[in-house]
């Protein structure tokens, strides 16, 4: 009766070995590269909310400059009644 199993030589088994631990690292690497890929999206979504943030702020310092003008040229009541009289 004859056996099925191959037996294999010690180069070919080295071979495997390397094999196997190359698509190791190539997971890694993969895994790695997800990660990096998912933070600089998770960056970009930070900077694009900050960058949102400034330009209301923006907006609301100079809503708020345009009312303080506004009410600096409108006429009090003491330049009224002056104008009055």
């Amino acid at each position: 009766m004859r056996k099925n199993r191959v037996e294999f030589s010690d180069e070919e088994k080295a071979f495997k070995e390397l094999a196997r631990a190359a698509l190791g690292f190539v997971e890694i690497y993969e895994r790695i590269e997800n990660s990096k890929h998912k933070q600089m999206m998770e960056l970009d979504k930070q900077r694009m909310e900050f960058t949102k943030n400034l330009k209301f702020q923006m907006m609301n310092m100079f809503m708020d400059a345009q009312l303080q003008l506004e009410r600096m040229n409108r006429p009090t009541k003491e330049t009224l009644g002056a104008v009055d009289l």
